[in-house]
């Protein structure tokens, strides 16, 4: 799995572009430049790294507790 991450940064860094659906949210969210949240094919966030800073943020917009 290192080795996948590692390919995306370095082809990210080239200029290309990635849609990333991954399961494994803490390396997903390393190396996003933006990032979308989907619950159920909702969008409830979409915005920079830093916008949703905290993995209690994410989880309050997984399980409904935020907008």
């Amino acid at each position: 799995m290192a080795e996948v991450f590692a390919l995306i940064r370095r082809l990210a860094k080239e200029g290309m572009s990635f849609l990333l659906v991954e399961q494994s949210v803490r390396q997903a969210l390393r190396i996003a430049d933006r990032r979308l949240v989907l619950v159920q094919g909702e969008v409830r966030f979409a915005g920079s790294p830093s916008a949703l800073s905290g993995e209690g943020r994410l989880m309050d917009l997984y399980f409904g507790r935020g907008a």
